[in-house]
């Protein structure tokens, strides 16, 4: 899995960089296709916004979460793609037992 970070309007710190890829790799726990997950963080001042997007075979799955702390926008946006990967497989599986049943 092929992880990148990119900061818009800002520097981020080697912390910052390493927690959120420490996130995105949690999210192989989830899901065994992913290929990529792309991080985007962006700093408006007020608002501080963490996006991702990971792509998994055949889709591509987009969170973007806006909070006052970068830490808080990354753990809220992870849990939103966990959600995500966990009802795309259950989704996948479903399809796949009713091939079987058929």
């Amino acid at each position: 899995m092929n992880v990148s970070v990119t900061a818009r309007h800002f520097s981020a710190p080697q912390k910052l960089h390493d927690f959120a890829t420490d996130i995105a790799q949690n999210f192989s726990k989830f899901h065994d296709g992913i290929m990529s997950v792309d991080i985007v963080l962006d700093d408006n001042h007020q608002e501080k916004i963490a996006e991702y997007i990971v792509k998994v075979k055949g889709e591509r799955l987009v969170v973007k979460e806006i909070s006052e702390v970068f830490e808080k926008s990354l753990s809220d946006g992870g849990d939103k793609m966990v959600r995500q990967l966990r009802k795309l497989k259950t989704k996948a599986e479903s399809k796949l037992h009713e091939k079987v049943v058929l």
